[in-house]
């Protein structure tokens, strides 16, 4: 567990699961290092739309006070409840009229993964960022991949 959790969530929702936490680390680690497409404003022309690139990365709490990568950790060590903090990093760029890459700022959320007699708990808060993806959106990628990984 990470030491800086606020008390205070942005979101927070549970589901009913027949798995343990090494199932749901097993799906943040999927979608640690992917990509994807999607449709934004340029910070400083309000109505210009540009398609954009988000970067996720996916760190995990490290001793409670610092994060590492996710890739590093060992889920096979972990019980089947418990709770585990993350940090989401959301990067994104685009690319302007010569085709370079040009970064906007991303955000950053914490993530809690809480397992408790069958039911996941997901708290989520945004720390940085101008929220360019919903936190609600966040939580169904996590959701979604947390469904596919076996």
């Amino acid at each position: 567990m990470y030491h800086e959790f606020p008390q205070e969530v942005d979101f927070e929702k549970k589901y009913k699961v027949k798995f343990g936490l090494g199932r749901a680390i097993r799906a943040l680690k999927s979608i640690n290092n992917s990509f994807d497409n999607f449709e934004t404003y340029l910070p400083n022309r309000q109505n210009y739309r540009v398609t954009a690139k988000r970067d996720i990365r996916v760190e995990v709490a490290e001793k409670s006070v610092d994060f590492a990568p996710i890739d590093k950790f060992d889920e096979t060590q972990i019980e089947n409840e418990g709770i585990v903090d993350f940090r989401i990093s959301l990067r994104y760029s685009y690319l302007n009229e010569k085709y370079d890459r040009i970064p906007i700022k991303g955000d950053v959320y914490l993530l809690r993964v809480e397992i408790k007699k069958g039911i996941l708990t997901l708290y989520l808060v945004r720390i940085d960022g101008l929220e360019r993806t919903a936190i609600d959106a966040v939580a169904v990628l996590i959701k979604s991949a947390i469904e596919k990984s076996r």
